[in-house]
């Protein structure tokens, strides 16, 4: 089942060492090198683009108390900046899994291949995050400030900034906004030329997850694999996808793992 997102207006995993790992500021999916686009006089409108990042967590099972855990989030975000490289119209979403397993690599509940995980904006108030901010907002809120934050901003800007020391930024998004970042860094690298009504894209994303238990000497896995495109009046404007994938033993360890 597809999740179709309307955009407006305002807007894999690798895992290092065998006890634990993280990586701590989300990474983008495409190259993070400093982007240039130059435009030639006669170009499209705009240049629209999608891309994501990833920000995975994983723990090895310790004891009753601390099981071992795997955690897999995707956000995905889109991107159309004008001639001059100033953000027009951005939107983003996240797609995140958690599951728990103990000393024999038995999860807490395995699922097989589903497409209905719900993003946060999807789970809106359900989400949780309401009661633990200290503004008081919601994830998908703090989601959408941040959306129109960045409209009217130089791309470039935005990349280089300083954001947790923007106070006009703080007052409406206090969460870690790296992953926000390194997703739209991630769609302006794959932008392509458009010259219709940004009015007209939208956002379509699907999600595919899936986690099973380890079995003697066949391992535990989990997987979340995000494909995702911005359409046109049903012509599709830039795509990709990413897979996030974790790997575990009956014993309980997290293996290491390359991208």
């Amino acid at each position: 089942m597809k999740k179709f997102i309307c955009l407006a207006l305002a807007g894999v995993l690798s895992l290092a060492g065998c006890n634990s790992a993280s990586n701590e500021a989300a990474t983008p999916t495409e190259e993070s090198k400093e982007p240039t686009m130059e435009v030639a006089e006669d170009a499209a409108s705009y240049m629209v683009g999608v891309g994501a990042s990833e920000h995975n967590k994983v723990e090895d099972f310790k004891d009753a108390d601390h099981p071992g855990k795997l955690s897999l989030s995707t956000t995905v975000a889109t991107v159309a900046v004008d001639s001059n490289d100033i953000i027009q119209f951005v939107q983003l979403d996240t797609f995140k899994a958690d599951k728990k397993f103990d000393d024999k690599g038995m999860l807490d509940e395995d699922v097989a291949e589903t497409n209905d995980l719900k993003s946060k904006k999807e789970l809106g108030d359900n989400y949780g995050m309401r009661a633990a901010s200290e503004i008081g907002k919601e994830w998908y809120e703090q989601a959408e400030a941040f959306e129109q934050f960045a409209v009217g901003k130089n791309i470039n800007d935005l990349l280089e900034g300083k954001l947790s020391e923007d106070e006009d930024l703080k007052a409406s998004c206090t969460m870690n906004v790296d992953g926000f970042v390194y997703a739209l860094m991630a769609a302006y690298h794959t932008a392509q030329p458009f010259d219709g009504s940004l009015d007209s894209l939208k956002l379509v994303v699907e999600p595919t997850f899936s986690a099973k238990s380890a079995d003697g000497d066949t391992n535990g896995t989990m997987s979340l694999y995000v494909s995702y495109k911005v359409e046109a009046n049903g012509e599709d404007v830039a795509a990709g996808s990413h897979d996030g994938f974790a790997e575990f033993t009956s014993k309980g360890t997290v293996l290491e793992l390359a991208e």
